[in-house]
């Protein structure tokens, strides 16, 4: 049961809470006011429009008034409690920053719940709702029939994807089909895309079938393709979503459907990860804001107010620059989506050991064990992170491998990562500078081999970077060229200007020289020879060995010194 001290507290908060809440809706209210001011001055907007687009609007503006208004409230009511000397009073009585502190952060955690089931179950309809409000009354015929970064439902129980459309050009990039029907759907995917009335033109593209497990039973390139799409006004424009419009639970089954496509699902992850880093970021900023409260309280009332605008400044900038680059393949799909969040957290956690060590607020006096009590209350946010890591986990997979054409067409791909998986473990992930396939679809050339990852029970084995790697599929047999290095994760390498391996007999060769590094023992040889099934090396030709005794193994209790 919460005690007298908690739900004090709690009510300090509440009034300065529902202030910013209602402050920052005037706020998005306006700027819908603003976007919406020509067409409102011609008369094309209806009042009754209007209205229903605010009200349909309100879910996804709560969710982003939430966190600004739990900074606003915290920051006020703490600054209150701390100017009429009412925190010193407790601090007096023997209860830590900690434990004051802590109706602050049960109201942030409420507010974070409250967010996240806003988020979740109410706002993906009703920006819904607006969408389709905004296309059929106010814009009419002004959107196009095909938008980007969606997916849609089309005809003949196909559903579509595209990444990029150029309007002008009526040209669309990264098109990916899915057609219903057996235990997986058949995917159809393409680099681009012309469309016209009814028609889509496909260049550049593979169709895949899946077998029961879920395996590629069948695999075809093509050039062109002519796929007839018949629909209506209503067809492609209303059953579209865009990550706003989707719950999590639904972008995690469109995440999870894009791990067996050629399309990179990077930026929706980021969305992803963002359904729950924004409704948390209430709980972040009332852990910040509660010690950062009783600094602002020195420089008036208006300080607080200062901190807040200041303080939505720079999360948002941090917030918007990392989903930007997450989104763009530089960040990790989670850390892009959590990194104002957790840069939050460690100035929060900054704050408390400055209010509660020894050399932080003066006007406060000490309580025993602050320190401890900090460590503790970010152990427990970091592990709350943590859970919410691990619960949303879903990795974005790497595109596919470039399908071969059909013979006697011969494949080039420019800057070409290809994985190699057996029963969905990744054996070879190989990048490169270009890569071709022969006519026969039996061998493959790898050009400027930047990196080639070996994994060996799903974990990194080795790296390996060529400036030619010669693939045969039949034999599974290859061969590198031009300055070969091999490097281990425990910082082992290996070089050679050249590596060949027979699949047949597990050798892996080394015919023009090769120099190696394990641990800390060195040596070199005109020739070596791997035999990978008995782990057993072979070397010839000016065998050159340098040990390092302290690396050998020390004798038994029987062998002496």
């Amino acid at each position: 049961m919460p005690s007298l001290l908690d739900r004090y507290v709690a009510r300090e908060l509440l009034s300065p809470f529902l202030a910013g809440v209602f402050a920052f809706l005037v706020i998005l209210i306006g700027d819908i006011l603003y976007v919406l001011a020509e067409y409102l001055a011609r008369g094309q907007v209806p009042l009754w429009a209007l209205l229903r687009l605010f009200f349909y609007k309100l879910p996804h503006m709560l969710v982003i008034t939430f966190p600004v208004a739990t900074l606003l409230g915290t920051l006020l009511g703490i600054g209150r409690l701390t100017k009429d000397g009412e925190i010193i009073a407790l601090r007096m009585a023997g209860l830590p920053l900690t434990r004051i502190f802590l109706p602050v952060m049960g109201f942030g955690l409420v507010v974070s719940v409250l967010s996240f089931g806003v988020n979740e179950y109410l706002t993906p309809l009703a920006n819904r709702k607006a969408d389709e409000l905004v296309r059929r009354t106010i814009f009419r015929e002004v959107f196009p029939n095909i938008k980007q970064d969606v997916f849609f439902r089309g005809p003949q129980n196909r559903y579509f994807y595209v990444r990029q459309v150029d309007y002008t050009n009526r040209t669309l990039q990264g098109v990916m089909v899915y057609e219903l029907g057996g235990a997986f759907p058949r995917l159809i995917t393409a680099q681009r895309a012309t469309f016209g009335e009814g028609v889509w033109v496909l260049e550049q593209g593979v169709i895949r079938e899946l077998d029961r497990n879920g395996f590629t039973s069948y695999e075809a390139g093509f050039q062109r393709f002519e796929l007839r799409v018949d629909v209506d006004a209503e067809g492609f424009l209303l059953q579209q979503k865009t990550p706003d419009e989707m719950s999590a639970s639904e972008l995690r089954q469109h995440l999870q459907q894009l791990r067996q496509s050629g399309v990179d699902p990077q930026p929706l992850a980021v969305d992803y990860y963002f359904k729950f880093a924004a409704p948390l970021a209430a709980l972040i900023f009332a852990f910040m804001a509660a010690p950062l409260g009783l600094v602002a309280a020195r420089g008036g009332h208006y300080t607080g107010v200062g901190a807040a605008i200041a303080l939505v400044f720079v999360y948002y900038a941090v917030m918007s620059t990392a989903r930007a680059w997450a989104k763009a393949g530089t960040l990790h799909p989670f850390l892009g989506a959590w990194a104002a969040n957790l840069a939050f957290l460690a100035g929060g956690a900054l704050l408390y050991l400055y209010t509660e060590g020894p050399g932080g607020s003066s006007d406060l006096p000490p309580a025993g064990g602050g320190g401890m009590r900090t460590l503790a209350v970010v152990g427990i946010l970091a592990g709350l992170a943590a859970g919410l890591a691990w619960a949303m986990r879903t990795e974005p997979v790497p595109p596919q491998a470039v399908a071969t054409p059909a013979p006697p067409v011969k494949l080039r791909a420019e800057e070409t990562r290809v994985v190699v998986r057996h029963k969905g473990v990744p054996q070879v992930d190989l990048r490169a500078r270009e890569a071709e396939v022969s006519p026969d679809q039996q061998r493959a050339t790898l050009k400027e081999v930047g990196q080639a990852t070996v994994f060996r029970e799903g974990k990194e084995f080795l790296r390996v970077r060529a400036k030619r790697i010669v693939f045969n599929r039949q034999t599974q047999n290859f061969v590198a060229t031009g300055e070969v290095e091999v490097t281990s994760p425990d910082g082992d390498w290996l070089r050679a200007p050249e590596m060949v391996y027979h699949n047949d007999r597990a050798v892996l060769v080394f015919p023009k020289g090769v120099e190696f590094q394990l641990g800390r023992n060195h040596a070199r040889a005109r020739l070596l020879r791997y035999h990978v099934q008995r782990d057993v090396v072979e070397m010839e030709g000016e065998v050159d060995i340098q040990l390092d005794v302290r690396s050998l193994p020390s004798p038994g209790p029987e062998g002496g010194r």
